[in-house]
């Protein structure tokens, strides 16, 4: 999928992704959850932007979605970020690591309802990401232009760094999935222990 269909698919979730955003940080009506400008999310990696009640930018959000068939149950406690784009351009990792964006909201889509999530605090993520105890794995991406690297949030020590997450998220999980060839399901069966 290229970056316009990515970002169309995504957007379409942003009414949900807003509304957990209100039921989990500390916000009243008074403030607004904005789609951020191509410009900011290509630069900055930001999807939305929280505006306050006096128009000030409070805080950048990445968003990343992921559809539920397809990774959840190969990595269900994984988050993901771009790390090396052979165009040359500046990936995710990148600009997070220079200081963009403040929180990351990483889900797992099934059925066009977003069934698993985690909300992360980007500053402590920058503190911890380059610790040789965090367990991730670096692969390429289908289109073969990038990779990326998906973090196993269980092997990350700091306490601050998980804003929020879908109820459940770190309990024992029973997945099951239609057969490809329509006879039945796959069940899967996800532990919380890191491997």
């Amino acid at each position: 999928m290229d970056y316009k269909s990515q970002r169309k698919w995504s957007d379409s979730y942003i009414p949900a992704v807003t509304k957990i955003l209100f039921e989990t940080l500390p916000l009243n009506d008074q403030y607004t959850i904005v789609v951020s400008s191509d410009e900011i999310d290509m630069k900055e990696a930001a999807d939305l932007c929280i505006i306050a009640p006096d128009g000030r930018d409070m805080g950048r959000i990445a968003l990343r979605l992921r559809l539920a068939t397809q990774y959840m149950s190969k990595y269900p406690y994984d988050f993901t970020i771009r790390y090396q784009y052979t165009a040359g351009y500046k990936t995710e990792f990148a600009k997070i690591e220079e200081g963009s964006a403040d929180l990351m909201f990483y889900g797992f889509v099934e059925n066009g309802k977003i069934v698993r999530w985690l909300l992360l605090n980007l500053d402590e993520l920058r503190a911890e990401i380059n610790e040789p105890y965090i367990i991730y794995e670096q692969n390429n991406n289908k289109d073969g232009r990038n990779q990326f690297r998906g973090y196993d949030i269980r092997s990350f020590k700091n306490e601050n760094l998980i804003v929020g997450t879908s109820a459940g998220f770190f309990d024992l999980i029973e997945l099951m999935f239609p057969r490809s060839d329509g006879n039945g399901v796959i069940r899967s069966r996800i532990f919380k222990q890191a491997t």
